[in-house]
């Protein structure tokens, strides 16, 4: 037997298995049960075993199936209370029900002073223009002082 892959939990295990039993490979499961200590004591996710005749096929399908599976959009976050690792997609401590530190805002006074230098920028070029436009109509209305 060989282990071909490490799930988050269970239920990721036993979608990779159902994919490659559809496949005709056979596999198991092993850690399912140890899964639900977590918290307790150290715990590492089930894993997926195959035959030893059968890992080169269901190497191919655990690529695309790690591939396709979607990807926390949030970073795990640490509890400033209690230390406890929390997965990004919790906004709340399990441990002490401390909330995670909102994300800030954009400093508002930051936001205005780019938006108005913008602004100011946009207005000088603005001016420049008309200026250089007047420049070049003074200098074709003047006649050319021939030498």
């Amino acid at each position: 037997m060989k282990k071909v892959f490490s799930a988050r939990d269970p239920i990721e295990a036993n979608l990779l298995i159902a994919i490659l039993e559809g496949e005709g490979i056979t596999a198991s499961v092993q850690g399912e049960r140890v899964f639900e200590l977590r918290g307790a004591v150290p715990v590492i996710g089930p894993t997926v075993w195959v035959s030893d005749e059968d890992e080169a096929a269901a190497s191919e399908h655990v690529k695309r199936f790690v591939e396709s599976r979607p990807q926390p959009s949030k970073p795990d976050w640490r509890c400033p209370s209690c230390g406890e690792t929390i997965p990004g997609s919790f906004t709340e401590c399990w441990k002490c029900v401390n909330e995670a530190d909102p994300p800030r805002p954009f400093n508002r006074r930051v936001v205005n002073i780019i938006v108005i230098s913008f602004v100011a920028i946009c207005v000088l070029l603005f001016l420049l223009m008309i200026e250089q436009e007047k420049l070049m109509r003074r200098n074709r209305a003047q006649p050319q002082l021939s030498r």
